[in-house]
């Protein structure tokens, strides 16, 4: 019976070993399924994260142009506003272009007015041109006639003084 006792035993004992290895295993590939996940779990934690800052970020962005568009309403004028003042416009540039236009009539008519003025000037500088020189003439016809007369009246003297 010794004989069987140490059979059993050695069975039993293969058998702890066997039911070691499988356990052993079995945590072997827990162990690599507990690794995956934990790194899917780092991985599912970043992208939450990543995620929570974008959120943040619309949010934020949401606060800003709502206020752009609070300031906006508060600031903008209104439709029938707007209408008047494009056709008040639109009447300004009409006004504008029709004086511009009455301005260069006005150019055109100083222009003719210069041009005439200068003709006039021209004429003026000729005149005065011929009255100077005729002024000149007339000088020199009042000498030689105050020379004549001069010499006239020495001639009249010694005629006199002879008789």
């Amino acid at each position: 019976m010794r004989s069987f006792s140490i059979t059993v035993l050695f069975f039993l004992l293969l058998g702890m070993c066997g039911l070691c290895a499988v356990q052993w295993m079995r945590e072997t590939k827990l162990r690599e399924t507990a690794l995956a996940l934990r790194a899917d779990f780092v991985k599912v934690s970043a992208e939450r994260d990543e995620l929570n800052e974008h959120a943040k970020a619309a949010d934020a962005e949401m606060l800003r142009v709502t206020g752009a568009l609070t300031e906006l309403r508060t600031s903008s004028i209104s439709k029938a506003d707007l209408d008047a003042a494009v056709e008040a416009n639109a009447k300004l540039k009409e006004q504008i272009m029709m004086a511009n236009q009455s301005i260069m009539q006005q150019n055109e008519t100083l222009k003719k007015q210069n041009e005439a003025l200068q003709q006039q000037a021209t004429a003026i500088q000729k005149a005065n041109d011929t009255i100077k020189k005729t002024a000149a003439e007339r000088d020199d016809l009042a000498k030689k006639s105050n020379e004549i007369t001069t010499k006239y009246n020495a001639l009249l003297k010694k005629q006199g003084d002879g008789n």
